[in-house]
């Protein structure tokens, strides 16, 4: 199984202190940290080079600021949907999904929004999607997405069909921390939707798994302890997929006896 690594929050992560640890299990990662422009992105990698070499490779996940909708998707302006193209040649990861929200992170509130969003005109799918696959000419992508179905998807303008580009494969955001008391439910759905994306997709599925940390709202739940995160990368196993990614790398270190982590994803390797 391969194993990569986001980092939404590289301004305030310890490269050093990921070094210490991964280097003590001769852990080689690369790495997807979110940036805001390929300038900020190009200062976040020297600076990863240099103070942490276990991490072999730094691609840009970019994001945008909140106003503009932090993540891609239908809903978002042309011009924003522009700033994709400065990362042409580079491997890169695209966040699909609804525009960010003005309520902090709570589940149930998120079923309303997503309705709504629903039954909105979404401007610039079409825009997107081109955008996409022009970059995917000379770029490698990574569509990420939520595991919606496709009519759900495509209506918030978040999917890409990648069977059908060379240089795209598609990873589904498994997060299982996101219904906290409701898990044994959500990991069931994930199990059956794992086996049915690798069926589709085959090697072009992978998966994210987490949250070991909060992620931009601040408060999203986490694994408690390590075990649920091996829960969620046996689901992933059994279903065939080959390649999983760990949200995020600035939090697991964060955690009590951060190396027990580490271990724990390396033996997967």
């Amino acid at each position: 199984m391969e194993i990569i690594f986001w980092c939404e929050f590289p301004e305030k992560t310890n490269w050093k202190l990921i070094e210490k640890i991964f280097s003590k299990e001769n852990f080689q990662i690369e790495l997807y940290v979110a940036c805001k422009s390929r300038k900020e992105f190009e200062k976040y990698k020297k600076k990863i080079q240099k103070d942490c070499p276990s991490i072999k490779k730094t691609n840009p996940w970019p994001l945008l600021n909140k106003k503009q909708g932090y993540w891609f998707s239908g809903f978002t302006d042309r011009n924003s949907i522009d700033k994709l193209k400065e990362y042409n040649k580079l491997k890169i990861k695209i966040d699909l999904e609804p525009p960010y929200p003005s309520f902090d992170y709570n589940f149930f509130r998120f079923i309303p929004y997503g309705i709504r969003k629903f039954f909105q005109k979404d401007n610039n799918s079409n825009y997107l999607k081109k955008t996409i696959i022009g970059l995917s000419k000379k770029s490698k992508i990574i569509s990420n997405e939520f595991p919606f179905p496709e009519f759900v998807a495509n209506r918030f303008g978040c999917h890409m069909d990648v069977r059908k580009y060379k240089n795209m494969i598609i990873n589904f955001i498994f997060y299982s921390t996101f219904l906290e008391h409701f898990r044994f439910t959500l990991r069931i759905y994930y199990k059956f939707w794992a086996s049915k994306a690798v069926k589709k997709y085959k090697d072009k599925a992978m998966f994210s798994l987490g949250l070991i940390g909060p992620g931009i709202f601040g408060n999203e739940p986490v694994y408690k302890k390590i075990s649920e995160l091996r829960k969620d990368i046996e689901i992933i196993r059994k279903a065939g997929a080959k390649k999983i990614a760990i949200y995020s790398i600035e939090s697991l270190v964060k955690r009590k006896n951060p190396q027990q982590w580490v271990r724990l994803l390396k033996n997967y390797l």
